[in-house]
């Protein structure tokens, strides 16, 4: 875990900014990252415990067509999971169920 946010602090400090324009008002087309982490609460993760995160992802991109309507087109990527050797039931750790699985979103608006 720590290596993650390890990476994620150069990440933000390597990347270089360019083209930055805080005070424009219109600007026609938009890119944009996004970077985080999720974790699975549900029925094998009933005490919200926060012992499988993983990363989060996505890109955006949209395109003003005037200062009433734009497109947009939007992709995520994550991973979740849970095991119920994490759990502090008994009963749950002789369950033994888990399951890891690939999250991926794209939308279009408009």
């Amino acid at each position: 875990m720590r290596r993650l946010y390890a990476l994620f602090l150069l990440c933000s400090c390597v990347i270089p900014i360019s083209g930055v324009k805080a005070q424009s008002y219109y600007t026609a087309n938009e890119i944009g990252l996004s970077l985080g982490a999720s974790q699975y609460f549900g029925d094998l993760n009933e005490n919200y415990g926060l012992k499988t995160i993983g990363p989060a992802a996505g890109i955006y991109i949209r395109r003003r067509m005037n200062s009433y309507i734009s497109l947009k087109i939007v992709a995520n990527y994550t991973k979740v999971g849970y095991n119920d050797k994490y759990n502090s039931d008994n009963y749950d750790r002789q369950r033994n169920l888990n399951f890891e699985s690939d999250v991926i979103e794209t939308a279009f608006q408009a």
